[in-house]
């Protein structure tokens, strides 16, 4: 994986070609209507120029920890292991309030060839049951004699069974836990996300400046085009680009009235 110098450098120069050729384009089609008197001048917002300078960066750090959060699931997912049939139900699962095996990522895990993930008997749940059976048990006596309607004989084997599954259970708690320790995922995916965020709020700040030129409305453009780079799933809960669309709309507009 290329290293996040080596990133930025590849979008800053990606980023002024890309530029130089819009503006390009855009100088042809408007030549008629600059003044001659500007040529060569620096007419943008120094401010804008400035936060287009460092978007590369911005976006380059972004793309750096999406592609370690990336690399980390493709080497420890084959290694995330399936809970046990003995503690795994294979019957559809209604969501809250039900624990459902889970992936490396933490989201529900279907099996192949399965259309839903399965319920999950976890160890804290079996370690109800075992102290339930024991205190039922408890004395010469069972302390509630009608309970379920069972003798002593079938909570003793309750109890028994209570106890089998929550020593697998436990191991496979266990195992998953080390596995997400090891492996860093939950970190990795935290610093994608703010890494994310982070290139959202930068976007923003390009779209709020005011631009003087086309070349501030390329600027906006190319924000706009890092943000689309970012995975669907970052892109959802707009916190600062409820805007961008109109605002963007709004650039374009006013550059084609002045032409």
């Amino acid at each position: 994986m290329a290293n996040e110098k080596d990133i930025i450098e590849g979008f800053d120069s990606g980023h002024c070609s890309r530029r130089r050729m819009l503006l390009g384009i855009a100088a042809a089609s408007a030549a008629a209507a600059v003044p001659a008197a500007r040529a060569g001048a620096s007419l943008e917002n120094p401010e804008l120029v400035r936060l287009a300078e460092e978007l590369p960066a911005v976006e380059a750090r972004y793309i750096a920890a999406r592609e370690e959060r990336e690399d980390i699931r493709r080497v420890w997912s084959s290694k995330w292991p399936l809970a046990p049939d003995e503690i795994a139900e294979p019957r559809r699962w209604r969501g809250s309030g039900y624990h459902c095996e889970r992936g490396l990522e933490g989201g529900a895990l279907i099996r192949e060839g399965e259309e839903h993930p399965r319920y999950l008997t976890t160890a804290a749940d079996l370690e109800c049951q075992v102290e339930r059976a024991g205190w039922v048990l408890k004395g010469k006596r069972l302390r509630r004699r009608n309970v379920a309607g069972m003798n002593r004989q079938e909570w003793e084997t309750e109890l028994a069974e209570a106890e089998r599954l929550h020593a697998i259970a436990a191991r496979y708690e266990a195992e998953i836990a080390s596995i997400k320790k090891e492996s860093n995922y939950e970190s990795a995916s935290k610093h994608a996300a703010a890494t994310a965020e982070a290139l959202e709020a930068h976007v923003s700040a390009i779209m709020t400046q005011p631009e003087l030129s086309m070349d501030g409305l390329i600027i906006k453009a190319q924000a706009l085009a890092a943000w689309g780079k970012v995975e669907p799933l970052y892109r959802i809960p707009y916190r600062h680009g409820q805007d961008w669309h109109g605002q963007i709309a709004a650039s374009i507009l006013r550059h084609a009235q002045s032409a």
